[in-house]
């Protein structure tokens, strides 16, 4: 089995968590807009999120929310 490292910063998110913490951080309490998604996650508190929404200039990008 070969494996790599492809973001070395963090480690990506079960769907079913990522589901929990936009519920959470960008629905009930707003700590980011509604239009960035988690996928990455520091083990700290730190986030990586994905811009979903298609009419953002940074949609597709990935952004660091600590």
């Amino acid at each position: 089995m070969i494996t790599f490292e492809l973001f070395t910063l963090a480690n990506p998110i079960a769907i079913e968590d990522s589901i929990e913490i936009y519920r959470f951080h960008a629905i009930e309490n707003k700590y980011w807009e509604n239009k960035y998604f988690p996928v990455f996650e520091s083990g700290l508190g730190d986030h990586f999120l994905l811009d979903i929404d298609s009419k953002s200039e940074s949609f597709g990008m990935i952004m660091f929310f600590s």
